[in-house]
């Protein structure tokens, strides 16, 4: 009976490169942000082959990253210098373990759907009550209660940030649901352009890429760690300092949010997305009857329903 694989030393070099390979995505040096890339998954990874021996499972580490990510959330609703520094500890364990889980599911291949959902519940609960703690541990520490309504205003528009991406596949789900026929996946979203970490070219779209780079998660996270510092170090200095990064990022985010989901029904962007991913078969075209959408056969073999056609909304 064969054992469960075993993490390596890392001072066995060939035995490590083959672990990190196992552990890692793939291109792990190009794929993700700065911060993942050179910090957080080579840390991460020491972590994860100390833990890996002792039988610790994916969805364990993401539920240790969910503590983590309570306590962060408990500390900042303290609201002083301490308990911000407490939260930016438990925010960087967070960062950390939510490398961790990824990493075991796919050294021992247990990788799933279950575990990346459970993932993602855990991002969205987290964009909403982080933000909302902040401002109320600002209010608590302040006295001055229109903080908590700032950071409830900041949580709303993180939330809709990243909920906008999942509302969006969730209504491909719905469509497949009401499908009547087979469509044809097209891997990597039928060709897509370039990385999304890549900044666009034109300045309006530069500065709307800077601005939602500023909601990231780990930028957050970098930013609230030197505003810990700063309420510790420099007094009052600091407090208007942390006070000041709550209101710039409380006021733009729902704003930002709403725009990009207005932006995105001007231009049909879920139907672009889902014909990229989904094309039709050979000499087919895709039509809507009633409350279900049929993948009807031409028989006529016309060439603007061939396989490269999307299998997107067509226009009335």
């Amino acid at each position: 009976m064969s054992s469960a694989p075993q993490p390596p030393s890392p001072l066995d070099s060939q035995s490590w490169e083959e672990f990190s390979r196992r552990c890692l995505k793939s291109d792990p040096l190009r794929r993700g942000t700065w911060t993942a890339r050179r910090w957080g998954r080579p840390a991460a990874l020491r972590i994860t082959c100390v833990v890996a021996p002792h039988g610790i499972t994916a969805h364990q580490a993401t539920l240790s990253a969910c503590a983590a990510a309570v306590v962060a959330v408990v500390a900042f609703g303290w609201g002083s210098p301490l308990g911000w520094l407490c939260g930016v500890f438990a925010l960087h364990a967070w960062y950390l373990l939510d490398h961790v889980d990824g990493q075991l599911a796919r050294f021992r291949g247990t990788a799933s759907l279950d575990g990346t959902w459970l993932d993602y519940l855990m991002h969205h609960n987290l964009n909403l009550l982080l933000p909302a703690a902040i401002g109320f541990g600002l209010a608590r520490h302040t006295g001055f209660v229109a903080w908590a309504a700032v950071g409830l205003w900041w949580g709303w528009g993180s939330l809709l940030l990243g909920l906008r991406h999942d509302a969006k596949y969730k209504a491909f789900v719905r469509r497949w649901k009401s499908l009547e026929g087979e469509l044809r996946l097209v891997g990597g979203g039928g060709g897509r352009p370039e990385p999304a970490y890549l900044p666009p070219r034109s300045f309006r779209r530069w500065l709307n890429w800077c601005v939602l780079k500023c909601y990231e998660t780990h930028i957050v996270i970098c930013g609230l760690t030197m505003l810990t510092a700063a309420r510790l170090l420099a007094g009052e200095f600091g407090e208007e300092a942390a006070q000041l990064f709550v209101a710039a990022a409380a006021v733009p985010a729902p704003l930002l949010a709403c725009n990009l989901i207005r932006r995105s029904l001007a231009q049909g962007e879920t139907e672009a997305e889902f014909a990229a991913w989904f094309r039709l078969p050979d000499a087919a075209e895709l039509e809507e009857v009633g409350d279900a959408w049929h993948i009807r056969r031409n028989d006529a073999n016309d060439s603007r329903t061939s396989n490269r056609e999307p299998a997107g909304k067509r226009p009335s």
